[in-house]
């Protein structure tokens, strides 16, 4: 009876769901480092309820609805594979010629055809389905056991519970205080050795501002996900005993951000704080007020979409969308001064010159043929340095006016939470003898940007390879009269195939060595 029942029960159209929710949780698995596990819930969703409707629909009206399972997995599949090749062939030429999408329709209007006509006349529904069940749940089942099950239900996490530490600011004067961060913009070094790109003009303007700009800065990790909440916890984040109950390394910088240690003391202080969405984090739960998140996009979705054949048609509104939400930044950065008389804690988080290139030297916008959303690209050197030169002149432009917005003389702080990252994940855990390419890309990965206007111009306590972890440190120290200790600065690689293990790379960073500790 049970063999029957199982028999029975595989007749049903499993395959549809499962052809589906393969190619949503393969792409979930090669960008989990970046991506938290609640963006599948929206995807898996609307799939599952579109291919239920598709499927129900021919017995509400008492269609034939033997073949309709069949039909649709094979759209499926086409729909969600079609975005796959596209990345795949379009930098191959044929007789001199680009493969474009126009190319690839058509090639795949022919393979649905065709399909159509072989289910149509070569397949009955009783064999069919039993085998297109099988192969829906295994190659499904190739990437579910690639899941990490403890993020995805159990996203336990004891930062809303942690003793949260208090901080007395002495000084009755309270500047404005700007973080901004500058996603991978990349140290001096960098861009005149990898890019062949003299910086030195950007830097001289704000030295004339008056900033104090590092010579040899770097950065403590090379991925968002422990930069960023490093800066703002002030602390090592695969250390912290914060993070020591969270189970999700990808819901590190999302936690971290909403009661973060650097904006808390600001909201004992009586600062008002404010956050600025530039395309990273939409919100900060513990912020007065939240800018441009209205704007918010989900990358992982954006994904997904660019790997089926919806994007054709959606890649125009994405790029759109995304310049919007950096202009968005830039503009809040410059108009939040005038709007508050309230001693302010302002951080801006820019996913600039971050991929995706889709803005131009002079803010104008480009239509890249490829768009790369993920850790690790290959790299497009001219469209990142395009989206360098805007980044410079916004930067430019917008430091006069936060200091003349300000009653008081403002600190000022342009920071990026790491340096470029191309082809970085290609260095293996498993490799114990690193190539001198994988040196230079892990010191390209550490050399990022740091530059520090101060009222008094006294920049004493500033030293020359100081990381982001000592930021607030030193600013608390010198300006409020705090006594943080100043860490040691340490630069640390976790592997992408081996989330787990976290590397001390600083002497290889600093001074390279072949092994990796």
């Amino acid at each position: 009876v049970q063999i029957s029942s199982m028999v029975s029960l595989f007749q049903y159209p499993i395959h549809t769901f499962a052809f589906a929710l393969f190619f949503i949780f393969l792409l979930y698995v090669n960008n989990i480092d970046e991506v938290l596990p609640s963006a599948l819930v929206l995807p898996v969703l609307i799939s599952v309820t579109a291919i239920g409707i598709v499927l129900v629909l021919p017995r509400i009206f008492k269609k034939k609805f033997d073949k309709v399972s069949v039909y649709l997995s094979l759209v499926v599949v086409l729909i969600f594979s079609y975005g796959h090749v596209f990345l795949f062939v379009e930098d191959i030429d044929v007789v001199g010629n680009e493969i474009r999408h126009r190319h690839l329709l058509i090639v795949f209007g022919v393979i649905f055809v065709i399909s159509v006509l072989i289910i149509k006349f070569k397949t009955h529904p009783k064999t069919t389905i039993p085998i297109l069940n099988a192969i829906g749940l295994t190659v499904l089942a190739s990437t579910m056991i690639m899941l990490p099950y403890s993020e995805l239900f159990d996203q336990k996490s004891n930062i809303n519970t942690f003793v949260e530490e208090t901080l007395v600011f002495e000084n009755q004067n309270k500047p404005d205080i700007y973080y901004i961060i500058l996603d991978e913009y990349a140290g001096r070094e960098t861009l005149k050795k990898y890019f062949e790109y003299d910086n030195s003009d950007f830097i001289s303007k704000l030295e004339t501002n008056g900033f104090h700009v590092l010579e040899n800065s770097k950065s403590n990790y090379v991925v968002t996900a422990f930069a960023a909440p490093s800066a703002m916890e002030m602390e090592y984040a695969h250390k912290s005993e914060k993070f020591s109950d969270v189970s999700s390394v990808n819901t590190i910088i999302s936690d971290s951000y909403q009661q973060n240690k650097v904006m808390n003391f600001f909201n004992q202080n009586d600062y008002k704080t404010v956050y600025i969405y530039g395309g990273i984090v939409e919100q900060i739960r513990i912020s007065d007020e939240n800018l441009c998140s209205d704007k918010a996009m989900n990358d992982f979705h954006t994904m997904l979409t660019q790997t089926t054949m919806f994007w054709v048609v959606q890649k125009l509104q994405f790029i759109n969308n995304l310049n919007e939400i950096r202009f968005c930044a830039f503009d809040e950065l410059e108009l939040v001064g005038k709007n508050n008389s309230d001693p302010m804690f302002v951080f801006a988080h820019i996913k600039l010159p971050h991929d995706p290139f889709t803005i131009g030297a002079n803010g104008e916008t480009i239509t890249p043929k490829k768009i790369d959303l993920g850790i690790g690209s290959a790299g497009n050197k001219s469209g990142y340095l395009n989206q360098l030169e805007f980044t410079n002149k916004k930067i430019i432009e917008l430091v006069p006016n936060i200091i003349a917005n300000s009653e008081i003389p403002p600190i000022i702080i342009i920071q990026s939470d790491h340096g470029v990252r191309f082809d970085i994940t290609l260095i293996s855990s498993n490799q114990e003898t690193l190539t001198d390419e994988d040196i230079m890309t892990l010191q390209r990965g550490y050399n990022n940007f740091s530059a520090f206007y101060f009222p008094d111009r006294d920049y004493d306590e500033i030293y020359d390879d100081m990381t982001p972890i000592n930021t607030f440190r030193i600013v608390f120290n010198k300006f409020f009269n705090a006594d943080f200790q100043i860490l040691d600065d340490e630069m640390y690689f976790q592997f992408r195939d081996d989330s787990e293990r976290f590397s001390n790379v600083t002497d290889i960073v600093l001074s390279p060595k072949q092994k990796l500790s």
